[in-house]
């Protein structure tokens, strides 16, 4: 997101388009790296955890917002105990980057294949289903696998 979108995402939870949109999403740097972005000129490779690209990311703002405005807004909570907040206000780093990002391919996923559908293959097969209203959920903490490692 760009800071636009952020304090759009935080204060009213409507992306600047008018589409709602609750949590938001961002890239968390270290000042040292924000610190060599140039806005409106630098790019940001996006990469897996195997260092495979996926995206560029064409800078567009970098700053430093208030996070625990964000913990209010987005979780009603400034308490450490809060999973979310602990990790937004303890582990996260200090700056974020935002801008336009360019898809250059989709991740690799060797599990759940029939699960992992397209904004475009869903639209399909909601079509095709016949529904004309989807309501998306996001759940509060990451969903598990039965071996007890996060998703």
């Amino acid at each position: 997101m760009n800071k636009a979108d952020y304090e759009g995402v935080c204060h009213n939870m409507r992306l600047t388009s008018g589409l709602i949109w609750s949590i938001p999403i961002t890239l968390d740097v270290s000042e040292s790296f924000a610190k060599d972005l140039k806005q409106g000129s630098s790019k940001i490779a996006l990469r897996d955890a195997e260092g495979v690209m996926l995206a560029v990311l064409h800078v567009e703002d970098v700053w430093q917002p208030d996070r625990r405005a964000e913990a209010k807004a987005v979780f009603n909570s400034t308490s450490p105990v809060h999973p979310g907040v602990n990790y937004l206000l303890n582990k996260e780093n200090p700056w974020y980057v935002g801008g336009r990002v360019e898809g250059l391919q989709p991740p690799a996923h060797y599990d759940f294949k029939n699960l992992r559908l397209t904004p475009a293959e869903l639209r399909v097969e909601f079509a095709r289903l016949g529904w004309r209203r989807v309501v998306a959920f996001q759940t509060r903490n990451p969903m598990h696998s039965p071996r007890g490692e996060t998703g």
